[in-house]
């Protein structure tokens, strides 16, 4: 093995990185701690030696990330394509949504999945969340962070649903189905509507208007409203465009 000893000194006018290719090994000497070249740039090839401090920094994997309709288009921070089993982490540009795809530089556009391949859930993760995937079988998985447990416009009442913070539309009975729906969500029940007023006060308009819930009343045609007055206070309504409630929707907790 042939000795090479380098003294090697970088000045510049200004700050600069440099890129220095050996073929042969470089052995340094000098007291502990004080052996290290500096000044050297982060590799531009995707099969370059990369160095401790840009391992360590992540910046390896690290993408910034904008929205072009459906799909997270991640800036590509190596030169190449995406590899099988590439770790990737960006900011997320905007709440989660079900049925997002990832496209990672020129390469692409690929499904976004749960760690467990299941759909994303809608409002899992909110804008401005650092996210960690993997690029596995013709589709990208999250692996980081847990979702949250309720959409960021809803709290949790228990370990089993989450409701809306805020009385939403006043409509008729078929757009507050899909107004819920179209959320990720459903009309509450009437008793997920008395325990969630009951217990959260965080809950605002709970009394503006009488709010829709999923229940049938014991009258042929009609649907319960709750509200208006007081946590108790329910009533029915049929269906007919011109009887209408507030909107409110409930979101089972995964």
């Amino acid at each position: 093995m042939r000795r090479v000893l380098l003294s090697i000194t970088l000045l510049t006018a200004t700050a600069s990185l440099a890129q220095v290719e050996l073929t042969t090994p470089l052995v340094l000497t000098g007291p502990e701690g004080q052996r290290a070249v500096h000044g050297l740039s982060d590799p531009s090839d995707p099969t370059a030696l990369v160095n401790v401090g840009w391992a360590v920094s992540g910046e390896a994997t690290w993408a910034q990330a904008a929205m072009v309709g459906d799909t997270v288009v991640l800036a590509q921070s190596l030169a190449g394509t995406v590899a099988e089993g590439q770790l990737l982490h960006f900011v997320l540009p905007v709440d989660l949504t079900p049925d997002l795809h990832i496209r990672y530089g020129n390469s692409p556009a690929l499904p976004w999945r749960r760690g467990d391949d299941e759909p994303l859930p809608l409002g899992g993760l909110a804008a401005g969340t650092v996210c960690e995937v993997l690029h596995y079988g013709g589709r990208y998985l999250l692996t980081g962070p847990a979702f949250r447990s309720c959409p960021t416009q809803a709290i949790a009442v228990n370990d089993r649903f989450c409701i809306d913070v805020d009385e939403g539309a006043v409509t008729a009975m078929p757009e507050a189905v899909a107004i819920c729906t179209a959320k990720g969500g459903r009309l509450c029940s009437w008793g997920e509507y008395v325990a969630a007023c009951n217990t959260r006060p965080e809950l605002t308009g709970m009394f503006n208007n009488w709010e829709w819930v999923d229940d049938t009343a014991n009258h042929t045609h009609t649907f319960g409203q709750v509200g208006r007055q007081t946590c108790m206070s329910q009533r029915s309504a049929n269906a007919s465009p011109n009887n209408h409630g507030a909107v409110r929707c409930c979101y089972t907790r995964p």
